[in-house]
């Protein structure tokens, strides 16, 4: 695993903890890395994984990669559908052959075709926009992650 990069809460070891794979273009890890990294970790005690800036998975790592992680978060905004096709889909959809659970976790205003496309019907967590009416964005990542990282 010498393409991906780690994170867990405050530099801990990453033995015991359940694996996240966030998948996103190298310029939103960037920009939501350290964001993303912070509101799960105020969730559930985890790794958090993205593929490096200078990596380039092969088919075989794409096969391979899922059976790591117990969890797929795919990270969304209009960078993300610009490469999806090169290596990100075929990883969600190896992700979802093996039964990984997947998250779309959407960071920006983005198309709802494009979504469509990639992601059908699943239903997405939206960070970018906060409806007072409904459950607070946190409340649903935090019950998410409980249910889904053991």
């Amino acid at each position: 695993m010498e393409k991906l990069k780690m994170r867990t809460y405050n530099g801990s070891l990453m033995h015991g903890k359940p694996k996240v794979l966030l998948v996103c273009s190298f310029e939103d890890e960037a920009i939501y890395g350290d964001e993303i990294a912070a509101e799960f970790f105020g969730s559930v005690d985890c790794s958090i994984w993205t593929v490096s800036d200078s990596a380039v998975l092969s088919p075989d790592e794409i096969t391979e990669l899922p059976e790591w992680f117990q969890l797929v978060v795919c990270l969304l905004t209009p960078r993300f559908f610009a490469i999806a096709d090169d290596w990100p889909v075929p990883l969600l959809e190896e992700s979802k052959k093996q039964r990984v659970p997947v998250l779309p976790l959407l960071a920006e205003p983005c198309s709802e075709v494009l979504y469509a496309r990639y992601f059908g019907d699943l239903q997405y967590l939206n960070r970018c926009y906060e409806d007072p009416t409904s459950i607070p964005y946190a409340e649903k990542l935090k019950k998410y992650l409980s249910a889904t990282l053991i």
